[in-house]
C-alpha cells in the first residue's frame, strides 16, 4: 500500500495545521479562566461555521466545475461572507449575548475568510494542494502566537487573540486574490456560468455539514454550561482533532481525484486505496485519544481539566463517525448530479435534526452523553450518504457513455 497518497499528502499538511490548532487552545485553556477559553470556543465556532459557509457553496462548485479564478466569484464571495457574517453576528448578539468587541472581530473574520476558502478552493481543483493548504491552515500559525502572548502578557485577552486569528484570514484573502490575478496563470473556462441551480442543494448540503461539524460547540452552553464548553474545547484539541484532520484531508483530495478519473476502475482503484490508509489513521487515532490524551492532559493542564475514559470513548466514536461520513459523501459530491445532491440534502437536515434530538436526549448523562448522542445524527448521515453514493456508483461512467453511443450511433 502507498502510503504516501494525495489524502496522506493532504492529511499531512492537516496534520500540521490541526495540531497547531490544537495546541493554541490548549495554551488558551492553561492561560485563560475558564469561562473565558469557553466564551472564546463559542466565538471560534461560530467564525469556523461562518467561514465555511460565506462562499454560499461557490468553493465546492469551483471544485465540480474548474472555472478558473473569475473575479466575478471573488466579488460574489466577498457579498455573500458579508451577509452570512451580519448572520453569524446576529446570532452572537441575540443567542449567546456575545460581547460587542468579539462581534466585530468575527465579522471581519467570516468575510474575509469567504475571500480565502475561494482562492484555496481555485488552486485545490487545479491540483495545487500547497497554497491551497496555505491560504487555508495558516490562521493556526497566528492562534499560536497570540495564546503564548496571552500566557506572556496578562493585557492579551481572548479578545486581542480573536482579533489576531481575524485579521490573519483578510490577510490570507488579499493574498488569495493578488497571486490569482498577478502571479499564477490558470485559464479561465470560455462560456462557464455559476451553475445556481446545482448550488442550492450543494449550499443546503454543506450547512448541514458544518453545522453538524460545530453543533456540539454551540449547544453545549445552551445544554449544559460554558464550563462543559471548555472541557469539549480540551477534548477536542487532544482526542477530536486527529480525526478531524483526516476527515478534512479525505475530502479535500477525494473530490477531485474521483472528478477527474474517467472510468469506475480508475475510481476504484482510488477508493480501495484511499479506504484502507482512513482505516489506519483511524486506528492510530483512536489509540492516541486513550493512551495520550489523558497523560497530556494531566501533565500540560495540571489537572485544570479531567478526561475520563467514558468521555474519551465518546470523542473517537463521534470522530470515527465524522470520517466515514467524509469519505461516502465524497463519492457524492464528486460524481454525483443534481437529483443526488438534492437527495443528499433532504438526509442531512434529517440527520442533523437527529443529532440535536440525541445530544438533547444523552444531555442528562453530561457531556459524554451529549457527545454520544450528537453521533447517532452523523450514523444517520453515514447510512442516508451510504444510500446515494451507491446509486451515483451505479451510473455507468463517461467512458461507458461515449462507447455506448459509439456503438448505437446517434
Amino acid at each position: 500500500m502507498k502510503l504516501l497518497s494525495p489524502a496522506i499528502k493532504a492529511a499531512s499538511a492537516f496534520t500540521l495545521g490541526g495540531a497547531a490548532f490544537a495546541l493554541a487552545n490548549l495554551l488558551l485553556a492553561r492561560y485563560l479562566s475558564t469561562e473565558d477559553y469557553g466564551e472564546f470556543s463559542l466565538v471560534l465556532a461560530i467564525g469556523v461555521l461562518g467561514i465555511s459557509l460565506g462562499p454560499l457553496s461557490l468553493d465546492a462548485i469551483v471544485l465540480r466545475h474548474r472555472p478558473g479564478p473569475r473575479l466575478m466569484l471573488f466579488g460574489s464571495s466577498l457579498l455573500t461572507g458579508a451577509a452570512v457574517a451580519a448572520v453569524a453576528v446576529a446570532l452572537g448578539h441575540f443567542v449567546y449575548a456575545i460581547d460587542a468587541g468579539f462581534l466585530v472581530a468575527l465579522f471581519l473574520a467570516i468575510t474575509a475568510g469567504s475571500v480565502a476558502r475561494l482562492g484555496a478552493s481555485v488552486y485545490q481543483s487545479e491540483k495545487r494542494y500547497k497554497i491551497s493548504l496555505l491560504l487555508i491552515q495558516s490562521q493556526n500559525i497566528t492562534l499560536i502566537g497570540a495564546a503564548i502572548a496571552a500566557g506572556l502578557a496578562t493585557a492579551v485577552s481572548a479578545q486581542v487573540v480573536f482579533y489576531a486569528y481575524a485579521l490573519h484570514w483578510s490577510a490570507s484573502a488579499i493574498v488569495a486574490l493578488l497571486t490569482l490575478r498577478f502571479v499564477v496563470q490558470i485559464q479561465e473556462a470560455a462560456g462557464w456560468n455559476v451553475p445556481w441551480r446545482e448550488s442550492l442543494p450543494l449550499f443546503g448540503y454543506l450547512v448541514t455539514v458544518q453545522l453538524a461539524a460545530q453543533l456540539d460547540r454551540l449547544i453545549i452552553p445552551k445544554l449544559l454550561d460554558i464550563e462543559s464548553l471548555a472541557t469539549f474545547g480540551v477534548l477536542s484539541a487532544l482526542v477530536l482533532a486527529p480525526f478531524k484532520m483526516f476527515q478534512t484531508g479525505v475530502g479535500y483530495t477525494l473530490v477531485p481525484g474521483l472528478r477527474n478519473s474517467d472510468s469506475k476502475a480508475s475510481r476504484r482503484k482510488i477508493l480501495v486505496h484511499e479506504a484502507g490508509i482512513t482505516a489506519l489513521v483511524v486506528a492510530v487515532g483512536a489509540a492516541s485519544g486513550f493512551l495520550i490524551a489523558p497523560w497530556f492532559a494531566d501533565l500540560f493542564l495540571k489537572g485544570k481539566y479531567v478526561l475520563g475514559p467514558i468521555l474519551i470513548a465518546a470523542a473517537v466514536f463521534a470522530g470515527t463517525m465524522r470520517v466515514l461520513v467524509m469519505f461516502i459523501s465524497s463519492i457524492v459530491t464528486a460524481l454525483g448530479d443534481q437529483g443526488h445532491l438534492a437527495w443528499m440534502n433532504r438526509g442531512s437536515w434529517l440527520a442533523l435534526a437527529a443529532s440535536v434530538a440525541g445530544g438533547w436526549w444523552g444531555s442528562r448523562w453530561g457531556l459524554a452523553g451529549l457527545v454520544f448522542g450528537f453521533s447517532l445524527g452523523s450514523l444517520l448521515r453515514a447510512a442516508l450518504a451510504a444510500a446515494v453514493a451507491l446509486k451515483v456508483w451505479q451510473k455507468p461512467s463517461e467512458q461507458q457513455q461515449a462507447s455506448a453511443l459509439f456503438v448505437k450511433g446517434p
